[in-house]
């Protein structure tokens, strides 16, 4: 018996089949392509986003966390209420009842400077720094970035474990002395400049020994270091003083010896502490600049730029600060063209009248943020 085979047609694609269905294959290849570019895209520009707004955050909240607490002097503190009766003027308090031994080193330690708790300076795009600066901030005077400003805030760190280990009267500061203490945890050493802080007074001395850091000590303040002390009207006494680390904190804006994506110099943020070497503390940093709050004896506060020769920084109460910061990822197409506005001035993408930032296809944002001096509510 022989079998039959069904024999069925077999057809394979045409050319022309072959070519359309390559085509759409590539038509869709190419859109997958352009989603898969698109979403990087999006995805950078909002990595650089997110990076901005943490710079901004993180740069202001380190400048104004100082500011905070500037002019915080401990029960000396003055209470200084403009137009009214009753208070301490800043000026009375620092002729009458603040005494600095502690010779500079590092710091500005006029009595002037610690009571004005912020000092700005302002570095245009040519001439000299106003107002002028102390010696010892000559070489950050030299790195700022022209356009931008400087900043130094006056503060002092209270050591809530550290007290004195007796009662001083007023006259032990005629001479070289030195303080007992009834113990260091606070891990005071040599070269620090101590507050003792009271109701009626402050004594601000160089500390010229070596603390031990267990067990009872002494604070010495040679004249190597200080100045030669005067009687003082004023004692101090073991359960009401208050002993204070003092610092000097200034932000400024600097190059750093890297580049970018478009081969432009990167600028950062640089904190100096005391008499110690600055230190970066913010990349992508492009300005600084700030404005000054000076409470007037009317009780209203009024605006003002460091370089503005009415303002009366002792009497600052309230600072304005704004930093123009940059992500150094290329994630635009285009060079950035656009102005950007920080307290007091403009910073432009070219021209010669205003600051100018460095273009590039990248992102920048301007952060601006209001803090007070927590000492000085009037």
């Amino acid at each position: 018996m022989q079998s039959s085979i069904t024999k069925h047609n077999q057809k394979g694609l045409t050319l022309v089949e072959l070519m359309i269905a390559m085509g759409l294959g590539l038509l869709l290849s190419a859109a997958a392509m352009q989603v898969f570019v698109l979403s990087s895209q999006t995805r950078r520009t909002e990595q650089a986003l997110s990076q901005l707004q943490d710079s901004g955050r993180i740069g202001l909240q380190m400048i104004g966390d100082d500011i905070k607490r500037a002019a915080n002097f401990g029960p000396a503190t003055p209470v200084y209420e403009p137009g009214k009766t009753g208070g301490v003027s800043i000026s009375d308090y620092i002729n009458e009842r603040m005494t600095v031994l502690a010779l500079d080193s590092g710091s500005d330690l006029s009595k002037q400077s610690i009571a004005k708790a912020v000092q700005g300076y302002s570095k245009p795009l040519s001439g000299a720094i106003t107002p002028t600066l102390p010696a010892n901030l000559t070489a950050t005077g030299t790195a700022a970035r022209t356009g931008s400003d400087i900043i130094t805030i006056f503060y002092a760190e209270p050591l809530t474990t550290t007290s004195l280990a007796s009662n001083y009267a007023g006259s032990s500061f005629a001479s070289n002395t030195a303080l007992s203490i009834a113990s260091n945890p606070a891990g005071i050493k040599q070269n620090d400049i101590i507050m003792l802080s009271s109701l009626n007074s402050m004594h601000v001395i160089r500390v010229t020994n070596t603390p031990a850091t267990t067990g009872a000590t002494t604070l010495e303040f040679g004249t190597t270091a200080n100045n030669a002390g005067t009687a003082s009207i004023f004692s101090y006494d073991a359960d009401s003083t208050t002993i204070m680390r003092f610092h000097q904190a200034t932000f400024y804006v600097a190059a750093t010896t890297r580049t970018d994506a478009n081969n432009k110099p990167i600028y950062a943020l640089y904190r100096k502490l005391n008499g110690n070497a600055a230190e970066e503390i913010l990349e992508g940093v492009e300005y600084l600049k700030a404005e000054y709050g000076e409470r007037l004896k009317t009780g209203n506060v009024r605006f003002l730029s460091a370089n503005n020769t009415t303002l009366d920084q002792k009497n600052i109460s309230i600072v304005r600060i704004g930093l123009l910061i940059n992500d150094s990822t290329i994630v635009t197409s285009e060079n950035d063209s656009k102005s950007y506005t920080l307290p007091g001035a403009t910073i432009d993408a070219t021209g010669t009248t205003n600051p100018v930032h460095d273009g590039g296809k990248k992102l920048r944002r301007a952060f601006i943020s209001t803090y007070s001096i927590n000492s000085r509510p009037w």
